[in-house]
């Protein structure tokens, strides 16, 4: 939900405004399938941005990385943080 929030907004920034409502449902959509989701969403969305313009392209690949490494470095580390935790071995 997140995922599709921000890439409204930043569709919406950097003039993608006509496709922004869809792209970010694509990407909300992709965002729910583990590991490979958001970059196959995100992909996506990079090729509708270099088909509009060179530098809405590169934008949009420094956007998603740099949104990338954030949800895998920041915030899945503190939601997963009380969350993992293995029983106790029985001898």
């Amino acid at each position: 939900m997140i995922a599709g929030i921000l890439s409204f907004i930043f569709l919406l920034i950097v003039g993608l405004s006509d496709y922004g409502l869809a792209l970010a449902l694509l990407i909300a959509a992709f965002d729910i399938i583990p590991l490979i989701g958001a970059t196959i969403g995100a992909i996506i969305v990079c090729i509708v941005a270099f088909v509009d313009s060179t530098a809405v392209g590169i934008a949009a690949v420094i956007f998603y990385v740099a949104y990338q490494l954030f949800k895998n470095y920041v915030l899945q580390p503190r939601v997963f943080r009380g969350r993992s935790t293995f029983p106790a071995r029985s001898p």
